[in-house]
This record gives C-alpha cells, sequence and structure tokens, in this order.
C-alpha cells in the first residue's frame, strides 16, 4: 500500500505531510490537505460519532414538557400547571407526553415503576426521596448530569435541582423507570 500511495503522488509517505500540500493553491492539494486533517483527527479521537441511544421514544416528550413546566407554582395536592405538587407533576407530564397513568401519589407512583440499577438512570426515570421521615415522600424525573426536575414546596415552584447536593442525598431512596 505504501508503495501505491508512494508511486501515486511520486514521492516518500512522508512528503505528503509537507505544508506544500496544506497550502497548495491546486484543488487536488487542498482536497488531499482536508482529507489529512480529517484523517488525523478521526484517529486521535477528536471527531466523535455519538452511539444511538436506546431511550424510548417517549423520554425526549417527558423531558421536553417538564422543562416547559418550570417555574409553575407549587400547590398541594395540585395536578395542574395552575399548580402541581411532586406527585402530581410527575403525574402530569407522564399522562400529557407519554400517555402513561401514574398513581398519584410519591409512594405509590414508587410501587407502580420498575427498579432501576444506580448508575444506570436515564433521562425520565423517576428520583425518590425520603422528605417526611416516613418512607416515601417525594419525586422528581431525571434530566441526567445528576440534575432532575421536581415540584418543590421549600422552593415554591417547578425547578431544577441537583441530586447530588447533600441534602438530596441524605433522603435519596431510589431510581425507578414508567417508560
Amino acid at each position: 500500500m505504501n508503495n501505491r500511495i508512494s508511486h501515486r503522488y511520486s514521492g516518500k509517505i512522508s512528503s505528503l505531510f509537507k505544508p506544500k500540500y496544506f497550502f497548495e493553491d491546486g484543488f487536488r492539494g487542498k482536497r488531499l490537505g482536508l482529507l489529512l486533517v480529517l484523517l488525523c483527527f478521526s484517529i486521535s479521537g477528536c471527531v466523535t460519532v455519538l452511539p444511538r441511544l436506546p431511550y424510548s421514544g417517549k423520554v425526549l416528550p417527558v423531558i421536553t414538557m417538564a422543562k416547559s413546566l418550570q417555574g409553575k407554582p407549587y400547590r398541594y395536592g395540585g395536578t395542574t400547571p395552575k399548580g402541581f405538587d411532586c406527585s402530581g407533576f410527575v403525574q402530569h407530564v407522564f399522562r400529557e407526553a407519554a400517555g402513561i397513568r401514574l398513581p398519584r401519589t410519591s409512594r405509590a407512583q414508587f410501587s407502580a415503576t420498575r427498579a432501576v440499577w444506580l448508575g444506570s438512570e436515564q433521562p425520565s426515570d423517576l428520583l425518590f426521596f425520603n422528605i417526611s421521615g416516613y418512607g416515601i415522600s417525594h419525586v422528581g424525573i431525571y434530566l441526567g448530569r445528576g440534575k432532575f426536575i421536581h415540584a418543590s414546596q421549600t422552593g415554591g415552584k417547578v425547578r431544577i435541582s441537583d441530586a447530588n447536593q447533600k441534602y438530596w442525598q441524605q433522603r435519596f431512596r431510589g431510581v425507578r423507570r414508567a417508560l
């Protein structure tokens, strides 16, 4: 193969990497230069092809709808955009975005969804917490990169929080999947 390349460009392989091939005015030189630059990037790992994600087709609509409700007010027992509590928010998002009917309370949602190994959580999974001290009492929708969206009584609105904060880590009870 080296002989074929050398023969075609009438020189040694090392001569292909000389600057004249990158800056030559002719089209052939620019094309070769571009090819070599792309080859170098792909070999070095600078160009990455993203793998196809194994997520359900309903993940994006769930995440999009959840984020669109950010800032909506918190209301205990609320299940509409006029006001949500945590489980009402999750119930509303999954029903409207994915056609999935989840139970009304966070404890019932925990029981109605499938367990997920910690570390294999995906966007749209549900994160459950014990806020009250009496078992599962709070739920949010995982967005990825340690973030989740939930209706927060403390913040008074639907907001994004970091699940890696000490407060949430101490109260974390599990990841479950509804999709």
